[in-house]
Formats: structure tokens, C-alpha cells, sequence
């Protein structure tokens, strides 16, 4: 017990105040997520969305950014699931300027069927092996949104 709390005291020491504000940026999206999920619709995704840009130098930025989101998510009350972290990255990276595809994929698993959301930057998967697209038939993928257009 006293080693968890020794290792979760040095990693918070280890961020830097902008990333905390990163942290806690994306621990409110991922709260606005996942209560928009439950009672909103999926239409507001794909309203406004924009082509997707390749342009690799923005990978390591998206890459920390999503061990980030992953931190907030692991940090929340509520149990976050792949969508609303997938959701939750690609907002702050558009906030960035950084385009990016929200890639959602279903696969045949032996209790059924399984789903997945994952973020790509540059055709580079954030935080997924480079095979994530390989292990799950695409559904949709939601290019990032400059703009999130809401009506009711």
C-alpha cells in the first residue's frame, strides 16, 4: 500500500503544471462524455467534422497527451470505457489544431462481439498496437471537428 502511494506521489510530482491542467481538462470532457453518451446522440460526432491531416510531427505531442487522458480516466469517479477517452483526446487535440481521426471497430470474440474507439494521428494509433485496425472491422471513423455544433 505505502509503495502505490509512493509511486502516485513521485509521478505527480514528475508532471508539470501545464500537464495537470491538461489532467484536469480532460477529467471535465471525459465527465461531459460520458454523460452525453448516456443520454445524447452520437449525430453531434460527425455534424461538423473536417479532413484529416497528415502530418506526423504532431505524434509525440499526442502521444503524451493521451497517457494524460489515460491518467484522468484511471483518476475519475465514473468508469470510463475507450469512447469517451477516444472522444476526450481528440477534442483536446482539435483544440491544439490537431487533426485526427476517431477510428470505432467491432471484432468476434467467443461471448460475442466486441467493440473498440482509438484516436489516429497521422494514421499513427494513440496509445494501440500499430495493428489495432487489423484486429477490429472499421464502423465509422469521426475526422476531428474544429467546431462541435450542439442541437438539442
Amino acid at each position: 500500500m505505502w509503495n502505490s502511494i509512493a509511486n502516485k506521489l513521485k509521478l505527480a510530482k514528475s508532471l508539470s503544471f501545464v500537464e495537470w491542467l491538461y489532467i484536469l481538462l480532460a477529467w471535465l470532457f471525459l465527465l461531459w462524455y460520458f454523460l452525453y453518451l448516456k443520454w445524447g446522440s452520437f449525430d453531434f460526432l460527425i455534424s461538423s467534422a473536417s479532413a484529416d491531416l497528415q502530418n506526423a510531427r504532431f505524434t509525440p505531442f499526442a502521444r503524451r497527451l493521451h497517457r494524460l487522458v489515460e491518467l484522468a480516466s484511471r483518476l475519475h469517479l465514473l468508469p470510463m470505457t475507450c469512447l469517451p477517452r477516444s472522444l476526450t483526446l481528440q477534442r483536446l487535440l482539435a483544440l491544439r489544431g490537431i487533426s485526427s481521426l476517431l477510428r470505432i471497430g467491432v471484432a468476434r470474440v467467443s461471448a460475442g462481439v466486441q467493440a473498440h474507439a482509438w484516436v489516429e494521428v497521422a494514421g499513427v494509433p494513440m496509445g494501440e498496437a500499430d495493428d489495432v485496425a487489423e484486429k477490429f472491422s472499421l464502423l465509422e471513423h469521426v475526422p476531428s471537428h474544429s467546431v462541435y455544433e450542439f442541437t438539442p
